[in-house]
């Protein structure tokens, strides 16, 4: 059935609307922490005694879908949580009604390339493109019945919870391994809680050697088994490298000295990199890099970005090769766990956005999959 999105969602909208805000009480929801279909950690918040005059409105739901509609336009979550969270501008909630649209199928649709490009078409703008809540309720869309709404949410919710659990196991190994590294080498509890004779201080130019990444326009990318690792991590997959595995890669502007391991052949982009030809155990030196205060090493002025000399330049503790092999061998399998469980994610992304245009447009009968 072809309808318009405002006769089958209720809009919530608090465009236009900036409200008071304090140091704690209910989260405020931004539209800069709306990213990568998902509400990143609020780190503002409005008064608990106000939020029901600012949430006049209208109050949120669990499962109600979440849309951007400048700064940037068209960023989407859901609502994962029960608790109280507030909206500030630049913001509509989306809540299907009743026997006529699933929420779950709604975050999918709003993924939908068609569907975007007909939000596109309605928004203005040059700088900075928006779009108005009377556009939006305009778009058009191609709804399915309830059931077959049901089935694709269910297929597609059910790969992005598995990506989700990914991420969390990995977080979790990633903690481990910093707990293990502060243990060995900040409490010295393997030695008695005292730092061993023989450990030395040096600089980081001791053990590592700063190199500038290689930038790579994003029309030259071609499709392959490297990963391009920009400030922000993984941004798209290259069939040529420029650094041979294993390699720690640290955030030259953007996120600004954040180490990054990687125990395979990578292309750096606008970043710093730390060579291969390193004194030191590879996960040593990367953890040894984390605990570096790169706050203060920032150059430049309109765009930070990281001061090579004066990262060489900072003292830290050199145990023996010996320690430092031992830690790597204890951390390097609590890795390839992580590295698995990213290359599992990579092909459930890859899966999940097969699958969505396919069953969006119908080529994939959703008869199928609900017999499965």
């Amino acid at each position: 059935m072809r309808c318009k999105l405002g006769e089958v969602a209720r809009f919530i909208d608090y465009r236009g609307k900036t409200p008071p805000k304090t140091t704690y009480g209910i989260p405020l929801v931004t539209a800069k922490i709306i990213k990568e279909n998902v509400i990143q950690a609020p780190t503002e918040y409005i008064a608990a005694d106000y939020y029901d005059d600012w949430m006049r409105r209208g109050i949120p739901n669990k499962g109600d879908v979440v849309f951007t509609t400048e700064a940037p336009l068209g960023e989407i979550a859901q609502i994962k949580t029960a608790d109280k969270l507030a909206f500030a501008q630049r913001i509509i909630v989306l809540q299907g009604k009743q026997n006529e649209l699933e929420n779950d199928f709604l975050f999918y649709l709003l993924q939908y390339e068609p569907v975007k490009e007909r939000i596109r078409a309605r928004s203005t703008g040059t700088t900075v493109t928006g779009i108005k809540a009377a556009e939006l309720r305009q778009v058009e869309i191609d709804l399915p019945d309830l059931d077959a709404q049901r089935v694709i949410a269910a297929t597609l919710s059910a790969l992005d919870a598995r990506i989700a659990e990914n991420r969390k196991i990995n977080h979790h190994l990633e903690q481990m391994a910093h707990a293990i590294f502060k243990s060995w080498f900040v409490d010295f509890e393997p030695f008695g809680g005292v730092m061993p004779e023989g450990w030395t201080t040096g600089k980081v130019g001791d053990v590592v050697r700063l190199q500038r990444g290689h930038d790579l326009l994003v029309s030259t990318v071609t499709n392959g088994n490297y990963p391009v690792i920009g400030s922000k991590g993984v941004i798209a997959y290259h069939n040529k490298y420029t650094s041979r595995a294993p390699v720690i890669i640290l955030g030259r502007s953007g996120n600004i000295g954040l180490p990054r391991y990687y125990n395979q052949d990578c292309w750096a982009h606008n970043t710093a990199i730390y060579s291969k030809e390193l004194y030191g155990a590879p996960l040593w030196v990367f953890f040894a890099l984390c605990q570096i205060d790169y706050s203060a090493f920032k150059g430049g002025s309109a765009v930070p970005t990281l001061n090579r000399n004066h990262v060489e330049s900072q003292q830290i503790l050199i145990p023996p090769m010996e320690a430092q092999n031992s830690f790597h061998e204890i951390i390097a399998p609590i890795y390839r766990q992580r590295d698995a469980l990213v290359e599992q994610s990579r092909t459930l992304v890859a899966l999940r956005d097969t699958l969505l245009p396919r069953l969006m447009s119908g080529e994939l009968s959703v008869a199928d999959l609900a017999a499965k």
